[in-house]
C-alpha cells in the first residue's frame, strides 16, 4: 500500500465525498464510512520496524499505525504517552457565544446547547473521542475524526456524533495533496471542515513527519531486543549447569551412558535424586559473567529517550514545565491544542450550528484554556520580592533601627514592591515612639490622665524605697 496507489472506485451505492464547502447531503452526512480491516498481522523484527518508519514519513500509515499500537505494550512508551495526554485532558475548556446581539439571545441559547455536546456524559465528542484524537496526534503526527450526523424524528435538530478513524487505514496521496482512507466501500478522499471529516495538524500540512512514532521506532526495538535478551539471558543462566562425567571405558553411546545422560537432565527437576555408576562424577557449572548488565543499561537508557519523543522533557533538560502540564513542555500543548481549537470549530462546531440554527452569527467556538507560564512566573517572581522586602524590614528593626514611612518607602522601591503604610501606634511611656502613618519621627504620647499620675508617683515610690 502506498500513497501512489490508483483510486479504488466506490460502489454506485457508496456516498459521494463532495469537492469543497460544508456539505447540505444528508444522505452523505448521515453514511458511517467503515474502515477496511488490516490485509495482515505484523511481526517486528528491526528491519521491518525501518521499513514502517520510512514509509511513515512518505505518507503511508498501515505498517506504521501498527507499530504505533506495538509500541503501547511498553510499559515506558505507555505511560510517556499517557503523559502527553494528561494536560491535554486535563486543561479545562470553554464554548465562548457567537457574535450576534453580543453573545445573548439565540447565540447564548446556542452556546449553551453546544457545551452539551462536550460534556463527559455527551455522545456526540466526549472525552474518549478527544483522547483517541490526541493519541493520534501524538504518536502519528495527525488525527482524522468523522461526523456521523442523524435527524431528528420531529425534524428539530440534526444530531451529530465524532468517530475516530484509524490512521493503520489511511494515507496521504502528494499528488492530490489530500488524505486518503481505506474504507469498505472504496478509496475515498478526505476533504476537511466540510461538515463530514475533521482532520487535526498540529505542525501544519504534512504533520505527519512530526509523529513520534519516527523517533520511537528504532529506540522501541532496541528496548524490546534488550528485553528479550535478558529474558534469555536469565533462562540461561539462572541456574547452575550439570555436568556428569562416565566412569572410565564407559561409552556414551553404551547403554550405561544413555542411562546415566538420562539421570543428569532429571537432575534439573526439583527434589530429583540419581545412583551414580561406580566410577563416575557429577558436577556443578555456573558461567561467571557481567555480561547481564549490558541489557538493564539500554532499557534505562532508552528511557530519556521515549519521554524526549513524546514529552519534549527526560526530567533532566534545563527546560522546565510549568506545574499545569505535568511535565510536557508548554511549546508541545500550545500547538496541539491550537490545532484541536482550530479543527474542531470548523469541523464540528460551525457546521453543527450551521445546520441546527443556520445563521453563521450565532457559530459558538471552542477553548482551550491554556495557562500562560508567563503570567505563572510573573506571579512567582511578585512574590519572591515580596518575602525579600519583609525580610528587609524585619532585619532593620531585629538591628535596632528606626523603620520609618520613608525607608519602608525606599525599601519597597529597592526591591519593587508597592510601599505598604506603617499602622500608628501609641507609644509607651519610657520608650521610643513608633512612627504614625503620615510618617511621623515618633508617636506622640497621650496626655496623662489622673489614673497614669497616680501610676507614675507609686513607680517613684517603690523605686526610691
Amino acid at each position: 500500500m502506498t500513497p501512489e496507489s490508483p483510486l479504488v472506485a466506490a460502489q454506485e451505492s457508496a456516498p459521494q465525498v463532495p469537492d469543497k464547502g460544508p456539505s447540505t447531503d444528508m444522505k452523505y452526512l448521515s453514511h458511517a464510512f467503515e474502515a477496511r480491516s488490516p490485509l495482515d498481522t505484523m511481526f517486528w523484527d528491526v528491519e521491518r520496524v525501518r521499513t514502517a518508519r520510512d514509509e511513515h514519513a512518505r505518507g503511508c500509515f498501515e505498517r506504521s499505525a501498527g507499530l504505533a499500537d506495538a509500541m503501547m505494550t511498553d510499559p515506558r512508551i505507555f505511560s510517556g504517552g499517557l503523559q502527553r495526554l494528561g494536560p491535554l485532558l486535563g486543561i479545562p475548556r470553554a464554548v465562548r457565544p457567537g457574535p450576534h446581539w453580543n453573545g445573548g439571545g439565540l447565540s447564548a441559547r446556542v452556546r449553551t446547547e453546544a457545551e452539551a455536546l462536550l460534556t463527559p456524559d455527551a455522545t456526540a465528542c466526549p472525552p474518549g473521542t478527544l483522547a483517541a484524537g490526541f493519541v493520534s496526534t501524538a504518536f502519528m503526527g495527525v488525527s482524522i475524526l468523522q461526523n456521523v450526523w442523524t435527524p431528528r424524528a420531529d425534524g428539530s435538530r440534526v444530531d451529530v456524533e465524532v468517530r475516530p478513524w484509524p490512521m493503520q487505514m489511511s494515507q496521504w496521496n502528494e499528488y492530490r495533496r489530500r488524505y486518503q482512507l481505506f474504507t469498505t466501500e472504496g478509496l475515498i478522499d478526505v476533504e476537511p471542515n466540510d461538515g463530514k471529516w475533521i482532520v487535526v495538524e498540529p505542525n501544519g500540512p504534512r504533520s505527519f513527519k512530526f509523529g513520534a512514532v519516527r523517533p520511537l521506532a528504532l529506540v522501541w526495538a532496541d528496548r524490546s531486543y534488550a528485553i528479550r535478551d535478558r529474558s534469555n539471558h536469565s533462562q540461561a543462566h539462572g541456574s547452575v549447569g550439570i555436568i556428569g562425567t562416565l566412569p572410565p571405558n564407559v561409552s556414551i553411546d553404551d547403554e550405561e551412558g544413555r542411562k546415566f545422560e538420562e539421570a543428569i537432565q532429571f537432575l534439573h527437576r526439583a527434589r530429583a535424586g540419581m545412583v551414580k555408576p561406580n566410577g563416575s562424577s557429577v558436577d556443578t557449572f555456573e558461567p561467571r559473567t557481567m555480561a547481564f548488565q549490558i541489557f538493564g543499561q539500554i532499557v534505562k537508557d532508552n528511557n530519556a529517550d521515549v519521554m524526549l519523543a513524546l514529552n519534549g522533557l527526560d526530567g533532566t533538560s534545563v527546560y522546565k514545565s510549568i506545574s499545569q502540564l505535568d511535565g510536557v513542555r508548554y511549546d508541545l500543548v500550545r500547538v496541539e491544542l491550537g490545532a484541536a481549537t482550530t479543527s474542531y470549530n470548523a469541523g464540528f462546531l460551525r457546521p453543527w450550528a450551521l445546520y441546527n440554527f443556520g445563521d453563521e452569527d450565532v457559530v459558538p467556538r471552542l477553548v482551550w484554556l491554556v495557562p500562560d507560564p508567563r503570567e505563572q512566573e510573573r506571579i512567582d517572581a511578585l512574590g519572591r520580592q515580596h518575602q525579600a522586602f519583609a525580610a528587609a524590614v524585619k532585619a532593620y528593626k531585629a538591628a535596632g533601627f528606626v523603620v520609618d514611612q520613608p525607608l519602608v518607602d525606599q525599601l519597597a522601591k529597592s526591591f519593587g514592591v508597592e510601599p505598604p503604610k506603617l499602622s500608628a501606634v501609641v507609644a509607651v511611656p519610657g520608650k521610643p515612639g513608633l512612627p504614625g502613618p503620615a510618617g511621623d519621627a515618633a508617636a506622640v504620647p497621650p496626655e496623662p490622665t489622673e489614673a497614669t499620675e497616680a501610676s507614675d508617683l507609686k513607680r517613684e515610690s517603690d523605686a526610691a524605697a
